[in-house]
């Protein structure tokens, strides 16, 4: 059987990517539903489930809105 792969990686590990990225978005339009602010984001090489915006006008964190964050990926955030 021939493994096809996308830029690298395994055309079944990309779809499979694919799937569960649809999922946390439609897990995230159901809990903005009852929580309009509600957001993901990535940040130090974690990602962050927010019940509101990321940080302050002073660009200062606000940990007060982060529920919860899941640290076991090799994961990056920034710009390009």
């Amino acid at each position: 059987m021939k493994v096809e792969f996308i830029n690298g990686v395994c055309k079944e590990h990309v779809d499979k990517f694919k799937d569960i990225c649809n999922e946390l978005s439609e897990l995230m339009e159901c809990i903005q539903e009852y929580c309009p602010e509600a957001n993901i984001y990535i940040g130090d090489g974690q990602l962050y489930l927010m019940n509101g915006p990321t940080h302050d006008d002073n660009c200062c964190a606000l940990d007060k809105n982060i529920v919860m964050s899941f640290h076991k990926l090799p994961i990056d955030g920034g710009g390009w």
